[in-house]
């Protein structure tokens, strides 16, 4: 582990919370929002999920999507400060823990159905993402399954496949032979992959109304071939061995 890039994530990230939801919708649009929390929530709604844990939750937005769909979720973050704008969301069947996934993940062996991790995976280097993928593995029942999002590799805007933001931020994209091969050397394997945000949410947040282009945007990621090059995010689906 990189301890020193992980504090100064660490700081930034405490340094962001109170703003970060205002941020993300500001810059991301309510169209960009309402296509990941789909994806998630499209999931928790195709099967019963009793016990969900989601690594890197932050300020829950993701978090608040799923609750009420499944049974208990427990959210984990390195951020105080993001915890604490969680839970005053006040989500009843939520329980937080402070912890670093790249630490370790504080949770008996098979522990979960459902692993879920929105934004996160990208910004870990690849020692870390290893580790933390090796302890979704442990902590999930057989047959469990680990959802995230990351940047997707395949877009035509992305000229590296990894590099560091404004901010300080490492991150990492990852393609499709990617996805398959730390899936594979995680014990897992890879049961989906879908795409997202295919329609600059600029021209998605002039329109009087979202359906069409949501709708245009899922039609056009499943294209094989295009909706890849045309979609800035990935949502792989893994089942644990």
């Amino acid at each position: 582990m990189n301890t020193s890039y992980q504090t100064a994530e660490h700081t930034l990230r405490d340094l962001e919370a109170a703003d970060y939801e205002r941020w993300h919708r500001a810059t991301k649009g309510s169209f960009f929002e309402s296509l990941e929390r789909g994806m998630f929530l499209a999931l928790v709604r195709s099967t019963r999920f009793r016990s969900v844990l989601e690594i890197g939750c932050g300020t829950g937005r993701i978090t608040e999507t799923v609750a009420p769909h499944v049974g208990n979720i427990t959210a984990l973050d390195f951020s105080a400060a993001s915890l604490a704008v969680l839970q005053a969301k006040k989500i009843g069947n939520l329980t937080v823990h402070c912890a670093n996934a790249c630490e370790g993940l504080p949770f008996s062996s098979g522990s979960f159905q459902l692993v879920l991790a929105c934004q996160v995976l990208h910004h870990l280097m690849l020692n870390d993402l290893l580790a933390v993928l090796g302890e979704c593995h442990r902590v999930l029942a057989p047959g469990g399954k680990l959802a995230f999002t990351a940047y997707n590799q395949e877009y035509f805007r992305y000229a590296d496949s990894e590099g560091t933001g404004a901010n300080g931020l490492y991150s990492k994209r990852f393609s499709r032979a990617y996805v398959h091969h730390l899936a594979a050397s995680s014990g897992f394997h890879v049961r989906e992959l879908k795409y997202y945000k295919a329609i600059p949410s600029r021209l998605a947040e002039i329109a009087p109304s979202q359906g069409p282009l949501l709708h245009s945007d899922r039609t056009i990621c499943a294209l094989p071939g295009i909706g890849p090059r045309l979609a800035g995010y990935m949502f792989p689906v893994l089942v644990r061995a």
